[in-house]
């Protein structure tokens, strides 16, 4: 086989394909999301934070499944950019409380928002049949890699 064949079959792998797909979309997110002073790293705890609202570092860490001291950094980051609000908690004063700020809110909005739209143009032009099987396909292999086994 030339080499120029094996370069045509590498790019067209399926690795290679899921890592390009993979990299556009969270370079156009990454970028929409900084034109709004937004990190896409912030998503995940303002989502926590817009449903269990109230969280300890501790407590975020756990639901997050990242360490503390990653929670510490982001949180003083979003405390510094208004999106989050420290407060005291009542029965324990040694826990501090974070919970999402009015400008948390509207960041969580802008947010949401802009991943609709990058899903709407990731699948235009399939069906809803497609989307679907591309789904079950996307939940398999998230199994496969984290090691679970389908009963």
């Amino acid at each position: 086989m030339d080499k120029a064949r094996m370069e045509e079959e590498d790019a067209s792998s399926l690795h290679m394909l899921f890592l390009q797909a993979s990299h556009i979309y969270f370079s156009n997110s990454y970028e929409q999301l900084a034109a709004k002073g937004l990190h896409p790293g912030q998503y995940p705890m303002l989502r926590l934070l817009s449903q269990k609202g109230g969280l300890s570092q501790r407590e975020i860490a756990g639901e997050l499944h990242v360490k503390p001291p990653s929670v510490a950094v982001s949180i003083r980051r979003m405390e510094n950019a208004g999106l989050v609000v420290r407060a005291g908690d009542a029965k324990d004063q040694r826990v501090t409380r974070i919970s999402l700020s009015p400008k948390g809110y509207e960041a969580l909005a802008d947010i949401e928002e802009i991943l609709e739209r990058n899903q709407q143009q990731m699948f235009r032009g399939f069906t809803d049949s497609e989307e679907c099987l591309m789904r079950r396909f996307l939940l398999q292999i998230i199994e496969n890699m984290e090691g679970k086994k389908r009963c």
